[in-house]
C-alpha cells in the first residue's frame, strides 16, 4: 500500500516539511484535489518526513551508497547547495533540475586529493558547465 507521502511523490511533487507546514512543488502541479489530499493526510505525511529525516541524519557512510537518496548539503567552500546522490538513477532525477550532484565515489576522490578551496570552486563550475563528473584527481 502506498503511503500518502509516496502518493504525492507519484504525482511528480516535491514534498517538504517546514516545521508543522507542508511545502508542495512545483506549484503548477498542485491542484485543489492534491491540496485537499495533503491537508487530510498532513499529520501522517509530516510523521513520515520526520522519520526519513532522522534516518538520513543517523545514516553511516557505509549505508549511504545503498540507500537510494539525494541529500542536499550546503557547502561553505562553494557557497552554494550541492546534492549527494547515492546512485545514477537518483542523480539523473536531481540533475534534471539543474542542480550540482556528486556521487559518493566522486566525493571520495575529492577528499583523498585534499583540494584547496579555489580548486574545488573551479571543479564545481566545470561540472556544472559541462555536465560532467569527477573521474580522478
Amino acid at each position: 500500500m502506498m503511503t500518502p507521502y509516496k502518493h504525492l511523490l507519484s504525482k511528480g511533487l516535491e514534498v517538504e516539511a517546514r516545521g508543522d507546514l507542508l511545502s508542495l512543488k512545483p506549484a503548477e502541479k498542485v491542484t485543489e484535489e492534491i491540496t485537499q489530499y495533503a491537508l487530510t493526510h498532513k499529520q501522517v505525511i509530516l510523521q513520515e518526513l520526520h522519520r526519513i529525516e532522522e534516518w538520513v541524519l543517523n545514516m553511516t557512510l557505509k549505508e549511504l551508497p545503498i540507500s537510494s537518496v539525494a541529500i542536499q548539503v550546503h557547502s561553505k567552500v562553494l557557497g552554494e547547495d550541492i546534492y549527494v546522490c547515492t546512485d545514477e538513477a537518483i542523480k539523473a532525477m536531481v540533475k534534471e533540475k539543474g542542480l550540482v550532484v556528486y556521487l559518493p565515489h566522486e566525493l571520495k576522490i575529492i577528499h583523498e586529493k585534499k583540494r584547496h578551496q579555489q580548486d574545488l570552486i573551479v571543479r564545481c563550475e566545470i561540472k556544472k558547465t559541462f555536465n560532467g563528473g569527477v573521474k580522478h584527481g
